[in-house]
Protein backbone atom coordinates (compact mmCIF):
# COMPACT_ATOMS: atom_id res chain seq x y z
CA UNK A 1 0.00 0.00 0.00
CA UNK A 2 1.10 3.48 -0.77
CA UNK A 3 -1.42 6.17 0.15
CA UNK A 4 -1.69 9.87 1.23
CA UNK A 5 -4.39 11.73 2.88
CA UNK A 6 -4.28 15.53 2.56
CA UNK A 7 -6.00 16.24 5.71
CA UNK A 8 -7.90 19.25 5.82
CA UNK A 9 -8.89 20.45 9.15
CA UNK A 10 -11.84 19.19 11.07
CA UNK A 11 -13.20 17.05 8.63
CA UNK A 12 -12.20 13.46 10.57
CA UNK A 13 -8.87 12.99 8.94
CA UNK A 14 -7.37 11.90 12.72
CA UNK A 15 -10.30 9.55 12.67
CA UNK A 16 -9.41 8.27 9.29
CA UNK A 17 -5.73 8.07 10.14
CA UNK A 18 -6.13 5.89 13.59
CA UNK A 19 -7.52 3.68 11.40
CA UNK A 20 -4.78 3.13 9.44
CA UNK A 21 -2.41 3.04 11.92
CA UNK A 22 -4.49 0.05 13.27
CA UNK A 23 -4.22 -1.84 10.75
CA UNK A 24 -0.35 -1.36 9.21
CA UNK A 25 1.00 -0.50 12.99
CA UNK A 26 2.90 1.66 14.90
CA UNK A 27 5.54 1.82 12.12
CA UNK A 28 3.51 2.10 9.18
CA UNK A 29 2.33 5.41 9.06
CA UNK A 30 3.78 8.53 9.02
CA UNK A 31 2.27 12.17 9.78
CA UNK A 32 3.83 14.95 8.48
CA UNK A 33 3.42 18.47 9.94
CA UNK A 34 4.21 21.29 7.91
CA UNK A 35 5.33 23.98 10.79
CA UNK A 36 8.55 22.16 10.62
CA UNK A 37 9.19 22.79 7.10
CA UNK A 38 9.03 20.78 4.29
CA UNK A 39 12.98 20.48 4.73
CA UNK A 40 12.31 18.34 8.17
CA UNK A 41 10.03 15.55 5.98
CA UNK A 42 12.16 12.47 5.83
CA UNK A 43 12.32 9.77 2.84
CA UNK A 44 8.54 8.24 3.04
CA UNK A 45 9.23 5.65 1.13
CA UNK A 46 8.87 2.98 4.25
CA UNK A 47 5.86 4.10 5.04
CA UNK A 48 2.51 2.55 3.49
CA UNK A 49 0.04 5.56 4.92
CA UNK A 50 1.08 8.97 4.56
CA UNK A 51 -1.24 11.97 6.35
CA UNK A 52 -0.79 15.47 6.64
CA UNK A 53 -2.39 19.12 6.28
CA UNK A 54 -0.82 19.86 3.27
CA UNK A 55 -1.10 22.82 1.38
CA UNK A 56 -2.10 21.79 -2.42
CA UNK A 57 2.00 22.31 -3.90
CA UNK A 58 3.19 20.01 -0.74
CA UNK A 59 0.66 17.65 -1.68
CA UNK A 60 1.89 17.88 -5.38
CA UNK A 61 5.52 16.85 -3.95
CA UNK A 62 4.87 14.67 -1.54
CA UNK A 63 1.55 12.63 -3.20
CA UNK A 64 3.93 11.94 -6.30
CA UNK A 65 3.62 7.69 -6.83
CA UNK A 66 0.69 7.47 -4.21
CA UNK A 67 -2.93 7.12 -4.55
CA UNK A 68 -4.32 9.75 -2.70
CA UNK A 69 -8.05 10.73 -1.21
CA UNK A 70 -8.96 13.50 0.96
CA UNK A 71 -12.41 14.50 3.19
CA UNK A 72 -14.33 17.56 3.00
CA UNK A 73 -17.13 18.58 4.87
CA UNK A 74 -20.01 20.99 4.98
CA UNK A 75 -18.19 24.46 5.18
CA UNK A 76 -20.66 26.23 7.54
CA UNK A 77 -19.87 23.09 10.12
CA UNK A 78 -16.33 23.17 9.57
CA UNK A 79 -16.02 26.59 10.14
CA UNK A 80 -18.34 26.03 13.67
CA UNK A 81 -15.97 23.26 14.59
CA UNK A 82 -12.98 25.06 14.21
CA UNK A 83 -14.01 27.57 16.34
CA UNK A 84 -15.31 25.32 19.25
CA UNK A 85 -11.94 22.85 19.10
CA UNK A 86 -9.60 26.44 19.32
CA UNK A 87 -11.86 27.19 22.74
CA UNK A 88 -11.11 23.51 24.00
CA UNK A 89 -7.71 23.62 22.95
CA UNK A 90 -7.26 27.50 24.70
CA UNK A 91 -8.53 26.01 27.80
CA UNK A 92 -6.56 23.16 28.06
CA UNK A 93 -3.90 26.26 27.69
CA UNK A 94 -2.16 24.69 24.31
CA UNK A 95 0.54 26.21 22.45
CA UNK A 96 -1.17 25.83 19.23
CA UNK A 97 -3.82 28.83 19.87
CA UNK A 98 -1.21 31.28 21.78
CA UNK A 99 -1.05 33.39 18.03
CA UNK A 100 -5.17 33.44 18.49
CA UNK A 101 -6.77 36.26 20.75
CA UNK A 102 -9.86 35.49 22.82
CA UNK A 103 -13.13 36.27 20.70
CA UNK A 104 -16.76 35.39 20.42
CA UNK A 105 -17.89 33.45 17.54
CA UNK A 106 -19.22 36.75 15.80
CA UNK A 107 -15.82 38.21 16.09
CA UNK A 108 -14.27 34.79 15.17
CA UNK A 109 -16.13 34.34 11.34
CA UNK A 110 -15.75 38.32 11.31
CA UNK A 111 -11.69 38.53 11.77
CA UNK A 112 -9.64 39.96 9.12
CA UNK A 113 -6.37 38.89 11.10
CA UNK A 114 -4.71 36.60 7.86
CA UNK A 115 -4.27 33.83 10.53
CA UNK A 116 -7.62 33.38 11.70
CA UNK A 117 -9.22 33.90 8.06
CA UNK A 118 -6.70 31.07 7.25
CA UNK A 119 -8.97 28.92 8.80
CA UNK A 120 -12.52 30.63 8.46
CA UNK A 121 -12.23 31.51 4.61
CA UNK A 122 -11.98 28.73 1.82
CA UNK A 123 -9.81 26.82 3.70
CA UNK A 124 -10.75 23.41 2.30
CA UNK A 125 -10.72 25.11 -1.57
CA UNK A 126 -6.72 26.04 -0.81
CA UNK A 127 -6.00 21.80 0.41
CA UNK A 128 -8.07 20.84 -2.70
CA UNK A 129 -7.62 23.07 -5.72
CA UNK A 130 -5.00 25.45 -4.18
CA UNK A 131 -6.80 28.23 -3.98
CA UNK A 132 -4.20 31.37 -2.57
CA UNK A 133 -6.17 34.25 -0.17
CA UNK A 134 -8.96 34.14 1.14
CA UNK A 135 -11.42 34.14 -1.99
CA UNK A 136 -14.07 35.69 -3.45
CA UNK A 137 -17.77 36.60 -1.92
CA UNK A 138 -18.71 36.89 -5.39
CA UNK A 139 -20.91 33.64 -6.27
CA UNK A 140 -20.08 33.62 -9.98
CA UNK A 141 -16.88 34.13 -9.56
CA UNK A 142 -17.16 31.25 -6.80
CA UNK A 143 -18.53 29.26 -9.46
CA UNK A 144 -16.30 30.21 -11.96
CA UNK A 145 -13.23 29.29 -9.89
CA UNK A 146 -14.35 25.47 -8.87
CA UNK A 147 -15.52 25.13 -12.99
CA UNK A 148 -12.36 26.19 -13.96
CA UNK A 149 -10.48 24.08 -11.27
CA UNK A 150 -12.43 20.94 -11.54
CA UNK A 151 -9.90 18.87 -13.30
CA UNK A 152 -7.24 19.00 -10.10
CA UNK A 153 -9.89 16.87 -8.48
CA UNK A 154 -8.59 14.11 -10.48
CA UNK A 155 -5.52 13.43 -8.69
CA UNK A 156 -7.54 12.17 -6.07
CA UNK A 157 -9.11 8.33 -6.49
CA UNK A 158 -12.08 9.92 -3.67
CA UNK A 159 -12.64 12.63 -1.74
CA UNK A 160 -14.93 11.37 1.23
CA UNK A 161 -17.82 13.41 3.01
CA UNK A 162 -17.55 14.02 7.02
CA UNK A 163 -20.97 13.83 6.60
CA UNK A 164 -21.17 10.18 5.43
CA UNK A 165 -17.92 9.11 6.81
CA UNK A 166 -18.84 5.22 7.38
CA UNK A 167 -19.66 5.82 3.23
CA UNK A 168 -16.56 7.42 2.53
CA UNK A 169 -14.77 4.45 4.28
CA UNK A 170 -16.21 2.23 2.31
CA UNK A 171 -15.65 3.71 -0.96
CA UNK A 172 -11.71 3.79 -0.09
CA UNK A 173 -11.20 0.39 1.70
CA UNK A 174 -13.12 -0.84 -1.56
CA UNK A 175 -10.64 1.11 -4.04
CA UNK A 176 -7.49 0.04 -1.86
CA UNK A 177 -8.91 -3.85 -1.70
CA UNK A 178 -8.76 -2.90 2.17
CA UNK A 179 -10.97 -4.78 5.04
CA UNK A 180 -13.91 -2.81 6.10
CA UNK A 181 -12.76 0.06 8.51
CA UNK A 182 -16.00 1.08 10.69
CA UNK A 183 -16.32 4.62 12.00
CA UNK A 184 -16.40 5.06 15.41
CA UNK A 185 -14.32 2.36 16.23
CA UNK A 186 -11.36 5.16 16.81
CA UNK A 187 -12.24 7.93 19.09
CA UNK A 188 -12.14 11.35 18.19
CA UNK A 189 -10.34 14.13 20.48
CA UNK A 190 -12.46 16.62 18.70
CA UNK A 191 -14.86 18.91 21.12
CA UNK A 192 -18.34 18.01 20.33
CA UNK A 193 -20.41 19.97 22.52
CA UNK A 194 -20.73 23.02 20.26
CA UNK A 195 -23.83 21.38 18.76
CA UNK A 196 -25.39 22.20 21.73
CA UNK A 197 -24.71 25.70 21.33
CA UNK A 198 -27.15 28.61 20.27
CA UNK A 199 -25.42 29.65 16.90
CA UNK A 200 -27.44 33.31 15.77
CA UNK A 201 -28.16 32.90 11.81
CA UNK A 202 -26.11 35.85 11.65
CA UNK A 203 -22.78 34.17 12.29
CA UNK A 204 -24.31 31.74 9.48
CA UNK A 205 -24.74 34.10 7.07
CA UNK A 206 -21.62 35.26 7.57
CA UNK A 207 -19.70 31.94 7.04
CA UNK A 208 -21.57 31.24 4.19
CA UNK A 209 -20.34 35.15 2.73
CA UNK A 210 -16.76 34.03 3.41
CA UNK A 211 -16.71 30.08 1.78
CA UNK A 212 -18.57 30.91 -1.59
CA UNK A 213 -16.00 28.98 -3.00
CA UNK A 214 -15.75 25.87 -0.84
CA UNK A 215 -19.77 26.04 -0.86
CA UNK A 216 -19.67 25.48 -4.66
CA UNK A 217 -16.57 22.77 -4.26
CA UNK A 218 -18.63 21.36 -1.74
CA UNK A 219 -21.50 20.99 -3.61
CA UNK A 220 -19.55 19.24 -6.88
CA UNK A 221 -17.51 16.84 -4.27
CA UNK A 222 -20.87 15.77 -3.07
CA UNK A 223 -22.24 14.65 -6.52
CA UNK A 224 -18.87 12.76 -6.91
CA UNK A 225 -18.45 10.94 -3.66
CA UNK A 226 -22.05 9.62 -4.85
CA UNK A 227 -20.93 8.84 -8.83
CA UNK A 228 -18.04 6.70 -6.68
CA UNK A 229 -20.32 5.09 -4.15
CA UNK A 230 -22.81 4.08 -7.37
CA UNK A 231 -19.29 2.67 -8.95
CA UNK A 232 -18.60 1.07 -6.01
CA UNK A 233 -22.11 -1.09 -5.66
CA UNK A 234 -22.15 -1.54 -9.26
CA UNK A 235 -18.71 -3.30 -9.62
CA UNK A 236 -19.94 -5.52 -6.39
CA UNK A 237 -23.11 -6.23 -7.94
CA UNK A 238 -21.00 -6.96 -11.61
CA UNK A 239 -18.85 -9.41 -9.66
CA UNK A 240 -22.01 -11.50 -9.05
CA UNK A 241 -23.41 -11.40 -12.51
CA UNK A 242 -20.35 -12.15 -14.36
CA UNK A 243 -19.83 -14.86 -12.37
CA UNK A 244 -23.29 -15.96 -13.13
CA UNK A 245 -23.41 -15.04 -16.78
CA UNK A 246 -23.33 -17.60 -19.97
CA UNK A 247 -19.75 -17.95 -20.61
CA UNK A 248 -18.40 -14.65 -22.07
CA UNK A 249 -17.88 -13.77 -25.93
CA UNK A 250 -14.78 -12.34 -26.92
CA UNK A 251 -13.76 -8.71 -27.90
CA UNK A 252 -15.43 -6.69 -29.56
CA UNK A 253 -18.59 -7.02 -27.54
CA UNK A 254 -21.30 -5.13 -28.71
CA UNK A 255 -24.44 -3.88 -26.78
CA UNK A 256 -27.78 -2.65 -28.57
CA UNK A 257 -29.82 -0.78 -26.32
CA UNK A 258 -33.14 -1.94 -28.71
CA UNK A 259 -33.08 -5.40 -26.16
CA UNK A 260 -32.42 -6.18 -22.35
CA UNK A 261 -30.00 -4.12 -20.93
CA UNK A 262 -27.89 -6.01 -18.54
CA UNK A 263 -26.64 -2.12 -16.06
CA UNK A 264 -29.02 0.34 -14.41
CA UNK A 265 -30.17 4.26 -14.77
CA UNK A 266 -31.96 3.37 -18.18
CA UNK A 267 -35.83 4.09 -19.11
CA UNK A 268 -37.51 1.78 -21.94
CA UNK A 269 -36.72 1.34 -25.22
CA UNK A 270 -37.82 3.89 -27.71
CA UNK A 271 -38.20 3.71 -31.67
CA UNK A 272 -37.51 6.28 -34.55
CA UNK A 273 -36.82 6.26 -37.83
CA UNK A 274 -32.90 5.99 -37.55
CA UNK A 275 -33.20 3.01 -35.05
CA UNK A 276 -33.91 2.03 -31.80
CA UNK A 277 -32.20 3.90 -28.32
CA UNK A 278 -32.68 4.31 -24.72
CA UNK A 279 -32.24 7.28 -22.54
CA UNK A 280 -30.50 7.36 -19.55
CA UNK A 281 -31.62 9.28 -16.73
CA UNK A 282 -29.11 12.15 -15.80
CA UNK A 283 -28.55 12.77 -12.18
CA UNK A 284 -27.69 9.43 -11.28
CA UNK A 285 -26.26 8.26 -14.47
CA UNK A 286 -26.20 4.85 -16.05
CA UNK A 287 -24.17 1.98 -16.31
CA UNK A 288 -23.33 -1.20 -18.68
CA UNK A 289 -22.08 -4.45 -18.25
CA UNK A 290 -20.18 -6.20 -21.15
CA UNK A 291 -19.72 -9.97 -20.68
CA UNK A 292 -16.46 -9.98 -21.97
CA UNK A 293 -12.59 -10.57 -20.83
CA UNK A 294 -9.96 -8.10 -21.22
CA UNK A 295 -7.37 -5.87 -20.12
CA UNK A 296 -4.83 -3.53 -20.85
CA UNK A 297 -5.78 -0.53 -22.93
CA UNK A 298 -9.64 -0.61 -23.91
CA UNK A 299 -11.75 1.77 -25.81
CA UNK A 300 -15.83 2.22 -26.09
CA UNK A 301 -17.23 3.66 -28.68
CA UNK A 302 -21.32 4.86 -28.37
CA UNK A 303 -23.45 5.78 -30.57
CA UNK A 304 -25.61 8.05 -29.17
CA UNK A 305 -28.76 9.37 -31.22
CA UNK A 306 -30.35 12.52 -28.55
CA UNK A 307 -28.32 14.87 -26.23
CA UNK A 308 -30.31 16.63 -24.08
CA UNK A 309 -29.80 20.42 -24.49
CA UNK A 310 -26.84 22.03 -23.04
CA UNK A 311 -24.31 18.61 -22.78
CA UNK A 312 -21.50 18.81 -24.53
CA UNK A 313 -18.47 17.02 -24.35
CA UNK A 314 -17.14 18.85 -20.96
CA UNK A 315 -20.18 17.65 -19.56
CA UNK A 316 -20.30 13.77 -19.52
CA UNK A 317 -17.84 11.81 -17.50
CA UNK A 318 -17.16 8.30 -18.64
CA UNK A 319 -15.27 5.70 -16.52
CA UNK A 320 -14.53 1.65 -17.20
CA UNK A 321 -14.53 -0.62 -14.02
CA UNK A 322 -14.03 2.41 -12.21
CA UNK A 323 -11.18 4.18 -14.14
CA UNK A 324 -11.58 7.52 -16.11
CA UNK A 325 -11.87 7.34 -19.67
CA UNK A 326 -10.85 9.86 -22.24
CA UNK A 327 -13.28 11.40 -24.24
CA UNK A 328 -14.14 12.75 -27.60
CA UNK A 329 -17.47 13.42 -29.35
CA UNK A 330 -18.00 14.08 -32.49
CA UNK A 331 -21.25 14.83 -34.75
CA UNK A 332 -21.81 12.21 -37.25
CA UNK A 333 -23.48 13.53 -41.12
CA UNK A 334 -26.96 11.40 -39.86
CA UNK A 335 -27.41 13.17 -36.50
CA UNK A 336 -26.12 11.07 -34.73
CA UNK A 337 -23.12 11.92 -32.25
CA UNK A 338 -19.90 9.20 -31.61
CA UNK A 339 -18.48 9.53 -28.45
CA UNK A 340 -15.46 7.27 -27.58
CA UNK A 341 -13.89 6.42 -24.48
CA UNK A 342 -10.30 5.33 -23.89
CA UNK A 343 -8.56 4.06 -21.08
CA UNK A 344 -4.77 2.33 -20.74
CA UNK A 345 -3.61 -0.47 -18.55
CA UNK A 346 -7.03 -1.80 -17.14
CA UNK A 347 -6.36 -4.83 -14.73
CA UNK A 348 -7.77 -7.76 -16.50
CA UNK A 349 -11.43 -8.93 -15.67
CA UNK A 350 -13.98 -11.72 -16.96
CA UNK A 351 -16.67 -8.26 -17.77
CA UNK A 352 -16.09 -4.67 -17.56
CA UNK A 353 -18.49 -2.44 -16.18
CA UNK A 354 -18.87 1.32 -17.78
CA UNK A 355 -20.40 4.14 -16.02
CA UNK A 356 -21.76 7.49 -17.28
CA UNK A 357 -22.85 10.42 -15.93
CA UNK A 358 -23.31 14.15 -17.22
CA UNK A 359 -23.42 17.36 -15.52
CA UNK A 360 -26.10 19.15 -17.42
CA UNK A 361 -29.59 16.87 -18.31
CA UNK A 362 -33.05 17.75 -18.58
CA UNK A 363 -34.86 18.47 -16.14
CA UNK A 364 -38.80 16.93 -15.92
CA UNK A 365 -41.41 18.44 -17.98
CA UNK A 366 -45.24 18.14 -17.33
CA UNK A 367 -45.68 16.22 -19.97
CA UNK A 368 -42.62 13.87 -19.76
CA UNK A 369 -41.56 13.54 -16.45
CA UNK A 370 -38.18 11.43 -16.70
CA UNK A 371 -34.70 13.24 -16.32
CA UNK A 372 -32.87 12.84 -19.74
CA UNK A 373 -29.09 13.09 -20.34
CA UNK A 374 -28.30 11.04 -23.37
CA UNK A 375 -30.46 8.73 -26.06
CA UNK A 376 -27.89 5.60 -26.59
CA UNK A 377 -28.15 3.25 -29.57
CA UNK A 378 -25.69 1.21 -28.82
CA UNK A 379 -22.20 0.49 -27.18
CA UNK A 380 -18.88 -1.47 -28.46
CA UNK A 381 -16.03 -2.50 -25.99
CA UNK A 382 -12.74 -3.25 -27.97
CA UNK A 383 -9.36 -3.76 -27.33
CA UNK A 384 -6.56 -1.38 -27.83
CA UNK A 385 -6.90 2.37 -28.99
Amino acid sequence: MNVLMNHIPKCAGNAVARQFEALLGAGGSYEIRTHLGIGAVPDLSPYGFVFGHLPWDWEEKLGQGRQRFSLMRNPVTRVLSAYFFFEQLRREGSAVVAGYPPMSLMAYVTSEMPLVMATTCNEQARHVLGLTGPGTRDPAQARDFVAERLPMLERFFCIGLYERLQESLDVVCWHLRLPRMRAGLVDNPTHLDWKRSRVDAAVIEEIRARNLIDLELYRVVSARFGRAQAMMMEAMMSERYFAAAPPPPALPCVVELAGPVAGSGWYGAEAEPRGWYRWMGGRDGASLYFTAPGGGDMKVTMSVLHLAPGVGNEDIELYLDGRPMRLDMRPERDGRWRLTGRVSGLPARDGHVLTLSTRVWREPSVADGRVLALGVERAVLEAGH
